[in-house]
């Protein structure tokens, strides 16, 4: 049976260990993640009137991959609304930007977006998208969209995804000589060897990277990773909370699951 041990937890970043299950199960939560967990993106663009330095083409460019932060619960992908896709209030939110200088220019920050929806805004409010000379202008309509990660990667909902198996660290202390050069060497200063005793100052930052064996030249120190254990980490782009990713990635996998299952079922039988 996997079990479940959160180390660490916040919106934006989520650390914890899977243990009873393997790696192969653990990429397919990872690919899971940045290929189906939907997230909204800015997807249409109509521009109204534009004589800022980018084009048209590279404006919207700049917006398709502002993070956005949104109770995307109320809302379905465009191809499962009855709209068929072309937008409406179920599966679409209207962001607006209308600036204008005068005889001194500006930067143009995800502020200065204007949406239709309070619950819908960026995740960070001090990106810059475009700084305006004097006597320049931008008024546009962007209309965001859930999406998945497959189809384009502004719809991916992590920054980072990954795992590693967790680390084992052993020390023969009868060919150890104390020189300590493994402790040295460690980048992430893990190891900690006193009288020939080994002992961790956090073995989850171990990567496994064996500069402790390699500049062991007594062959004393051993370095391992359990292949039924697995450390996995995710961070958040800042649109969905790191919790609500990894069950809605769960929740995608047991659907996969089943329908794999029924599908299994309709194969005839070999005689």
């Amino acid at each position: 049976m996997i079990s479940v041990r959160i180390i660490q937890q916040t919106p934006d970043d989520m650390m914890f260990i899977l243990s009873g299950t393997t790696a192969a199960f653990a990429n397919t939560l990872r690919r899971i993640i940045l290929s189906n967990v939907p997230q909204l993106a800015i997807e249409d663009v109509i521009i109204v009137e534009n004589n800022s330095p980018f084009t048209d083409e590279f404006l919207a460019h700049r917006l398709g991959l502002i993070p956005l932060r949104s109770d995307s619960d109320f809302l379905v992908l465009p191809d499962e609304c009855e709209c068929g896709g072309v937008g409406c209030s179920l599966c679409s939110v209207t962001l607006t930007l209308s600036v204008e200088t005068a005889d001194e220019g500006m930067i143009v920050y995800t502020r200065d977006l204007e949406s239709q929806d309070p619950m819908t805004v960026p995740v960070h409010q001090e990106i810059p998208i475009v700084q305006l000379g004097p006597q320049q202008k931008i008024i546009l309509e962007a209309v965001a969209f859930l999406g998945i990660g497959k189809d384009h990667v502004k719809f991916q909902p992590v920054a980072t995804v990954g795992y590693q198996f967790m680390p084992s660290i052993t020390l023969d202390s009868n060919k150890c000589s104390d020189c300590k050069e493994c402790q040295n060497a460690c980048p992430r200063n893990v190891l900690e060897v006193e009288n020939k005793q080994l002992s961790t100052r956090n073995i989850l930052n171990c990567n496994l990277c064996q500069l402790c064996v390699d500049a062991c030249e007594d062959d004393a120190i051993t370095v391992s990773g359990s292949e039924d254990s697995i450390i996995f980490r995710v961070e958040s782009t800042g649109g969905i909370d790191t919790e609500r990713i990894v069950l809605k990635a769960a929740e995608i996998l047991k659907e996969q699951a089943l329908e794999f299952e029924g599908l299994l079922k309709e194969l005839p039988l070999e005689k």
